[in-house]
């Protein structure tokens, strides 16, 4: 039979937040809040630590970044363990339109790199907002670890878009943490963390 997750008779269904164990930011200031809630301001990257486990089989992160020191800079994605991140096989892409071109579409693919899922960009000329959400599967199983995302952004002064993509990261490790990182300079937003009641 099957089970309607919106029945109240069933009320541990749907999206916990999780309180990771630590954070760390490569510069700048970085806190998390008791209910999860990670802020970070002026950092190269911040890394989370004890975030997944075998608890839920698929996560959600939602990421808003407000600002960004440096032009065209992409957002990245790493995963980590142990307090280290993986520098292997990231593959990714995704695509979208832009309001440029009457309007344009924008693509990119790493196939693979080692500097992590890219997951967006952000230009420091406008100071828009960038959101990213992204769901993520067997990131703590001894799998490929897959992702989905979508974010509106800005690369321009007069440039907006929106985009859609995916990833993988092909590897047979386990992981219990993720880093972001800004690839050139400093950002400042907020990250949650979900799990997916199983």
């Amino acid at each position: 039979m099957a089970i309607n997750r919106l029945n109240p008779d069933y009320p541990d269904a749907g999206l916990v937040q999780i309180v990771p164990t630590s954070i760390a930011v490569g510069s700048g200031s970085g806190s998390v809040n008791g209910n999860g809630t990670i802020s970070f301001s002026g950092s190269s990257s911040v890394s989370v630590n004890g975030c997944f486990s075998t608890t839920y089989d698929s996560y959600l992160l939602l990421i808003n970044l407000t600002d960004n020191s440096n032009n065209d800079a992409d957002i990245l994605l790493k995963w980590r363990n142990a307090g280290t991140d993986s520098s292997a096989s990231y593959y990714s892409s995704y695509t979208g339109i832009n309001t440029l071109a009457s309007p344009g579409t924008i693509n990119k693919t790493q196939d693979p790199a080692t500097t992590g899922h890219a997951i967006g960009k952000m230009d420091n000329a406008t100071k828009n907002s960038q959101y990213i959400t992204v769901d993520i599967v067997n990131v703590f199983a001894s799998n490929y670890t897959n992702l989905a995302f979508k974010g509106f952004g800005s690369t321009d002064a007069s440039n907006l878009f929106s985009y859609n993509g995916g990833g993988s990261h092909r590897v047979t490790q386990s992981y219990d943490g993720l880093s972001l990182i800004a690839e050139n300079g400093n950002f400042t937003g907020s990250l949650k963390i979900y799990g997916y009641r199983n």
